[in-house]
């Protein structure tokens, strides 16, 4: 790659490494960050972390992580040539216009996943609500990855530029795809479900333990394969379960390689989940040919909600569901497949390439 003839892109982001990088964030910027060098036309540059603090969710550590981070980043690039800077999340723009200033010519750009803020009027996403506006008023083009998060958008800050608003959904990443499994008769054999993410609140992850163990209470052979920074607590519930029909197996963090090996070891992807700003996790498993069982009550993207074998806890409703969906062996498996190929992290390059 002759770096001479590429636009240097700057991203603010947390730090990550490897065994981050199945879920979240760290994953979706670790795709963006290769699709943008892999077409020869950018060369990415990246915020790191100076020095480390732990625990990562500590006070001091958000701060530096989301504010000095991004500020020192700048100071780094100071001399260097840059075409855009790149918030992968609102949080880390706290000192937006400093950083403007930094790096003068660049144009700032602003990824939006969801506005969780929203939902909630305490202190704290009073603070985040403030935050954001401060963000939206300093840059240039904002990103949403759906078409739902723009309708907020124009909402809640009417006055930015609708012209500059940007709909680019995550990709999908091609390869690794599995032709579509093929289920039997539940008779006496196992129904493999997993669950790969983080144990936030909004994860809700109690709700899908109790299902789970709903499930095999009621003759279901249940093996649940569980993967990502999940608390120790939950842990601790599987292992209370001692119905001979449950087992589990828990993988830890993973990494991007493992997580194709997660996809292809699972009969379906069982998501408890509140609200997503996008829900990556469901447009995975629909490119690996797994259905996905999602709460009936969940906010995620219409288009993807649809596609998703609906339920509502552990009830007698839910169980003949999950029955029916084992026995008739999909959900509209191949069309979901296909749908998900339609998303492809090459639109990025589309954006950056035309808005310089």
């Amino acid at each position: 790659m002759n770096k001479k003839n590429t636009q240097k892109i700057l991203f603010i982001q947390r730090p990550s490494n490897e065994l981050s990088l199945g879920t979240g964030t760290s994953s979706t910027f670790y795709w963006l960050k290769k699709t943008l060098v892999n077409s020869g036309k950018f060369e990415v540059l990246e915020s790191k972390m100076i020095f480390n603090i732990k625990p990562f969710r500590s006070i001091l550590s958000v701060f530096i992580y989301d504010y000095v981070n991004p500020v020192l980043t700048a100071f780094k690039y100071r001399k260097t040539k840059i075409s855009h800077v790149v918030f992968m999340e609102p949080a880390q723009g706290f000192f937006i216009k400093i950083i403007k200033k930094i790096l003068k010519n660049a144009k700032i750009v602003v990824i939006v996943h969801d506005f969780f803020y929203l939902e909630y009027s305490d202190l704290y996403h009073r603070y985040i609500k403030r935050l954001y506006r401060k963000v939206v008023d300093s840059t240039n083009y904002i990103i949403t990855t759906t078409e739902e998060n723009k309708i907020l958008m124009q909402k809640q800050y009417p006055h930015f530029p609708l012209s500059l608003i940007f709909v680019l959904p995550w990709g999908i990443t091609i390869g690794n795809a599995i032709e579509n499994k093929k289920y039997e008769k539940l008779d006496s054999k196992k129904i493999i479900l997993g669950y790969l993410g983080s144990s936030q609140s909004r994860k809700r992850l109690d709700r899908m333990i109790d299902v789970i163990e709903y499930l095999s209470e009621k003759g279901l052979n249940i093996h649940f394969i569980i993967g990502g920074p999940i608390a120790s607590s939950y842990i601790d519930r599987l292992k209370k379960i001692t119905n001979s029909n449950f087992s589990y197996k828990f993988l830890g963090q993973i990494t991007e390689n493992e997580k194709v090996i997660f996809y292809n070891s699972i009969h379906a992807f069982i998501f408890s989940t509140e609200l997503e700003g996008f829900g990556l996790p469901i447009l995975e498993a629909f490119y690996y040919k797994i259905p996905c069982i999602l709460w009936i009550d969940a906010i995620v993207p219409a288009i993807f909600k649809k596609r998703c074998l609906l339920i509502d806890g552990k009830t007698d409703e839910t169980l003949k569901k999950i029955e029916q969906l084992f026995q008739a062996g999909s959900l509209n498996t191949e069309e979901n497949y296909i749908f998900s190929k339609t998303f492809n992290w090459n639109i990025y390059i589309c954006f950056f390439l035309k808005n310089t």
